[in-house]
């Protein structure tokens, strides 16, 4: 695989777009597309700052190494991330009954139980 090929599928396994992946490396959309055309090259501070961002070596960007473990992480974060989202959206979620049950408490409103929680 070469190293055009490696940087796309780590940037696709991540969930990133060039652009995405670029402001991460404070450099142009462009610079990164080239990459992945293979017009041009990293400079070796940017093949570090890569190497960082995806947790691989240089050798496995380079395709030198298997990337397994690299990949392994990549799925890792992004699944972690993803049960972040869900936890903000459930926790958000549970704040706002609570909110909504003691309003309704407070106006002497009683829940129907079997409406809420759907049964």
């Amino acid at each position: 695989m070469t190293f055009a090929e490696k940087l796309k599928q780590l940037r696709e396994r991540a969930g990133l777009s060039q652009e995405k992946l670029a402001e991460k490396l404070n450099v142009s959309r462009q610079v990164v597309t080239k990459w992945e055309n293979e017009s041009g090259i990293p400079r070796i501070e940017n093949l570090k700052a890569l190497a960082d961002f995806f947790h691989v070596t240089i050798d496995e960007l380079l395709g030198r190494t298997e990337a397994s473990n690299a990949d392994l992480m990549t799925e890792y974060r992004r699944t972690i991330e993803a049960l972040r989202e869900y936890s903000q959206t459930t926790v958000h979620l549970l704040e706002q009954a609570i909110i909504l049950g003691s309003r309704m408490a407070a106006a002497g409103q009683e829940i129907d139980k079997e409406e809420s929680y759907g049964e």
